[in-house]
């Protein structure tokens, strides 16, 4: 799985490839090239925003289990001779 921001990355990438396809779209509007590939990227970027989500959660699970980890690990005592 790619990680949290290389999906972010590709994200962005895929918001400024609709917005040029939007353009072209609207000097074009019945261009049925361009209307396929507006809803194939509408497509990708919703299932990217799922795996950006899904990512975020699993990261802030893990950051959450860490300080519980941390927080509850027995003190190590120093000692002194």
């Amino acid at each position: 799985m790619e990680s949290l921001d290389d999906l972010r990355s590709n994200l962005v990438e895929y918001r400024t490839q609709l917005q040029q396809v939007e353009e072209l779209l609207l000097n074009e509007p019945n261009n049925e090239e361009y209307d396929d590939i507006w809803k194939s990227l509408s497509e990708v970027i919703e299932l990217t925003e799922n795996l950006v989500k899904e990512a975020r959660s699993k990261e802030l699970v893990q950051e959450h289990e860490q300080e519980s980890a941390a927080e509850f690990a027995p003190h190590q005592s120093e000692s002194h001779a």
